[in-house]
């Protein structure tokens, strides 16, 4: 994460510093900043379809909207360039790191597979290309900022059990397919789905009873990228 978050703010030409956990809130680093989730917030706005109490919710939803499409296509623009490859992302989830382990160093314990993965997705490739859609395995953790971006731009829809790398349905094209694979046991509101609104993308959500290694059916996929 330190990796992206440093090509994200040289990007943007911030001056900026990641701070070791047993310097933070001494001498320099005394002072705390607490800066809402922007996730959490889309999550608390809008459920079931339901408007929330927020004082002039719709006013504040229209104006996020504009806001985000048009930062985000001035990025793009800068950002573009055409890939070989404008089919479906099928995005597998990288293996987790030590640092990440319960009980090891890291506040918020697990990530990638350490939490939640697909399986079967190499056959599913098989199956999908015999049935003439085109479509490929791409791991966002293994890409830099850059090629994330690119990728998600390039590529005619994702499909992936719901995780942190939907945050990248940002970039992608208006109408394109977002097929998120949504656990039983997450009962939380999806951000991805108010995301994927805002942005005019095309969003499907598969349920799954399967929790944590959850098998990737082609034939469920056939019927939505048919």
């Amino acid at each position: 994460m330190d990796k992206i978050l440093s090509e994200v703010l040289t990007l943007y030409e911030l001056d900026y510093e990641i701070v070791q956990k047993a310097a933070y809130g001494t001498g320099a680093y005394s002072i705390k900043l607490r800066i809402p989730r922007w996730d959490m917030w889309l999550m608390s706005a809008k459920i079931d379809g339901k408007h929330t109490d927020h004082p002039n919710f719709l006013d504040t939803m229209m104006q996020v909207k504009r806001d985000i499409n048009s930062r985000i296509d001035r990025l793009q623009t800068a950002l573009m360039r055409k890939t070989d490859f404008n089919g479906f992302l099928i995005l597998k989830r990288s293996k987790q790191p030590k640092f990440y382990e319960r009980g090891g160093e890291s506040e918020i314990p697990t990530y990638g597979t350490g939490r939640r993965e697909l399986i079967g997705i190499e056959t599913a490739v098989n199956n999908l290309t015999n049935e003439n859609i085109p479509v490929k395995i791409f791991e966002p953790g293994k890409h830099s900022f850059i090629e994330q971006v690119q990728a998600f731009q390039n590529c005619k829809g994702i499909i992936g059990v719901r995780g942190a790398e939907f945050a990248n349905i940002i970039w992608m094209n208006r109408k394109s397919k977002v097929i998120l694979i949504q656990p039983s046991n997450m009962g939380v509101v999806v951000f991805q789905k108010s995301l994927a609104e805002i942005l005019d993308l095309n969003y499907i959500e598969i349920p799954t009873d399967e929790t944590h290694t959850i098998k990737l059916d082609h034939q469920t996929l056939l019927s939505h990228l048919n």
